[in-house]
């Protein structure tokens, strides 16, 4: 649905926009840092999209191996 309202309101492609499928977003794990410095501490609690899906995968992992 929103590939095609993007294609019908924006005139854009969807599949030359989104390059990480499936398009994910969460608040549960920091992928933001500031100024774009993965060296400084990232930001807590931020919706934003999951682009690093080795890192998320890792959070996850360890989240259920916490709470297991």
């Amino acid at each position: 649905m929103v590939s095609v309202k993007m294609k019908e309101k924006f005139k854009k492609d969807w599949e030359k926009i989104i390059t990480i499928k499936p398009l994910l977003f969460a608040s549960f794990t920091p992928l933001i840092h500031p100024e774009g410095d993965d060296t400084k501490k990232p930001f807590n609690d931020i919706y934003c999209e999951l682009t690093n899906r080795v890192k998320v995968k890792k959070i996850c992992e360890d989240g259920l191996f916490d709470f297991n």
